[in-house]
C-alpha cells in the first residue's frame, strides 16, 4: 500500500497516515514492546490496520513467541536451507509441510511444528542427511504441481464444505462496539479479510453498497411494555451456560432518558424490572443504532442485528460456548470454531487477535465482529433468524437475532 497515496476507505476524503506505536505484548510470562503499525486519516481520524499492516504486526509477534518457545526465527531457518542449498519449494519437498511451507516458516507468518524445528536443526549439523532425506522425497525436475492449481481454487470461503453458498455480490461486515467506537471485520466473496475501527456505524452505512451487508451486536427494535422481546427470550434458551451474555433490552421509553438513573426507572415503570450495568453501559451505542435505522433507509436495508453467542453457537452446529471469552480456554474454543468452518478463518482470527491494538479493541470485541462477519458473508438463503418469524416494533424496525448454521454433512 501507497500510505502517502492511499484515500481513507472510510470517509472517502482524507488521506491515510502511516503511524508507528510501542505496543506491549505478554506470553508465557514473558514480555516484549513490539513496533505496531497502523495508519491514521487526516480527515475523519480513524485509526485502521490494512492487511499489510496487520501482516507486519503479526510477523513481530510470532517472532517473539517463537523465541519464547525456544525455535528458531524465520531469520534463522532461512539462513539453515541456504547454508544447506536448497529453495524454498526444494526445502518443502525434502523436509515437508506444504508447497509454502518455507516461505512462511521465514517469513513467521506460520510458526514451525516443534518436529520441525528438531528435524531443521538436526540437519544443520549433519548436512550429508539431506540426501537420506531427498531420495524418499523422489525430488525431480518440473515434477511439483501447485496443489491450488490441480484443484482451482479461487476463494477460501466458495470451496469450505460450511459456506456452501456465500454471497458473491457483496461485502461482509461484522461489527462490535469498541473503546474506539465500532470495531469491524470486513470479508469479501475471494477470500480477504480486513480489520478496522471506525467512530460511528453510520460512517460505513455510507460507504457500503446496497448489496452489502453490516451485521452488528446492539440490540435493534424494541419493546414498548412489558413483554420482554422474543429473540432475547429465544437466544438465553439456546445458549446454556452462556444465556446470561443476553443482557436485558431496554424499552424504547428508556431510550429517552437523559441519564442512567432515569433510564432505570423508566424501565421498571414500562417494563417492570430496572436495567444492568451492562445493558446502561451500551445505551449510547443503542440510541446511536436506532436514530441511524429510524432515520436511514439504506441502513434499515443492510444493518441486522447479530448476537455473537448465538453466532457462535450456531457455527457450532447448535453447541452453546462452554467456556467466556474472557478466558483463554474461551478464546481458544471460539477460534476453534472458525478454524472448523475453514482454517483460514482459525488464521485471520489469531492474526488480528495478535495484532490488533487492544488500547482500541478488545479481545472479546475481535471474537464478536469475526463471528458476525462469518456469519454475514453465508447467502440470504442460508440465514435464519430468532424467532423464526420476527415481529416489528413500533418503528418497523424487525426485533431478531440473526446466525447462519452449517449444514451437518456425512462422511460415508
Amino acid at each position: 500500500m501507497n500510505h502517502q497515496k492511499a484515500v481513507c476507505p472510510i470517509c472517502e476524503e482524507g488521506k491515510l497516515h502511516p503511524k508507528t506505536d510501542s505496543n506491549l505484548v505478554k506470553y508465557r510470562g514473558h514480555r516484549a514492546m513490539l513496533d505496531l503499525h497502523y495508519s491514521i486519516c487526516d480527515a475523519c481520524g480513524s485509526e485502521q490496520a490494512g492487511a499489510d499492516e496487520l501482516r507486519k504486526n503479526k510477523r513481530s509477534t510470532v517472532e517473539f513467541r517463537k523465541k519464547v518457545d525456544g525455535l528458531l526465527t524465520g531469520s534463522q531457518v532461512r539462513s539453515i536451507r541456504k547454508i544447506l542449498g536448497l529453495s524454498q519449494a526444494e526445502a518443502a519437498r525434502v523436509f515437508g509441510g506444504g508447497p509454502v511451507a518455507f516461505s512462511k516458516y521465514e517469513s513467521d507468518d506460520v510458526t514451525q511444528s516443534e518436529a520441525m524445528d528438531k528435524l531443521l536443526r538436526l540437519v544443520s549439523k549433519l548436512p550429508a542427511a539431506v540426501d537420506l532425506l531427498r531420495n524418499p522425497a523422489r525430488l525431480a525436475p518440473d515434477c511439483h504441481q501447485s496443489v491450488n492449481e490441480s484443484l482451482n481454487i479461487t476463494s477460501p470461503f466458495v470451496q469450505g464444505r460450511f459456506l456452501r453458498q456465500p454471497n458473491e455480490s457483496g461485502i461482509a461486515y461484522g461489527v462490535d462496539a469498541c473503546k474506539a467506537g465500532w470495531f469491524c471485520v470486513t470479508m469479501d466473496p475471494a477470500g480477504k479479510v480486513d480489520a478496522f475501527t471506525i467512530e460511528r456505524l453510520e460512517q460505513l452505512v455510507a460507504k457500503a453498497s446496497a448489496e452489502d451487508r453490516i451485521f452488528v451486536d446492539i440490540p435493534i427494535g424494541f419493546s414498548d411494555g412489558p413483554e420482554e422481546r422474543l429473540c432475547d427470550k429465544e437466544a438465553r434458551s439456546k445458549l446454556g451456560p452462556r444465556r446470561s451474555s443476553v443482557f436485558r433490552t431496554p424499552v424504547r421509553h428508556s431510550l429517552g432518558a437523559e441519564d442512567d438513573e432515569e433510564a432505570k426507572k423508566k424501565n421498571q415503570k414500562y417494563a417492570g424490572k430496572s436495567l444492568s450495568k451492562q445493558t446502561l453501559a451500551i445505551i449510547p451505542k443503542i440510541k446511536e443504532v436506532d436514530a441511524l435505522l429510524r432515520n436511514n433507509k439504506k441502513a434499515r436495508a443492510i444493518v441486522r442485528e447479530v448476537h455473537p453467542e448465538v453466532c457462535f453457537w450456531a457455527l457450532a452446529g447448535g453447541r452453546p460456548m462452554k467456556h467466556k471469552k474472557s478466558k483463554p480456554e474461551g478464546v481458544e474454543e471460539r477460534v476453534s470454531v472458525l478454524n472448523d468452518i475453514h482454517p483460514s478463518l482459525g488464521n485471520e482470527s489469531r492474526r488480528i487477535l495478535d495484532s490488533f491494538p487492544r488500547s482500541k479493541a478488545k479481545i472479546d470485541d475481535i471474537l464478536d465482529a469475526m463471528a458476525a462477519s462469518v456469519t454475514a458473508l453465508a447467502s440470504p438463503k442460508e440465514l435464519r433468524t430468532i424467532p423464526e418469524s420476527p415481529p416489528k416494533d413500533s418503528y418497523d424496525l424487525p426485533m431478531e437475532m440473526v446466525y447462519y448454521q452449517p449444514p451437518v454433512t456425512l462422511i460415508l
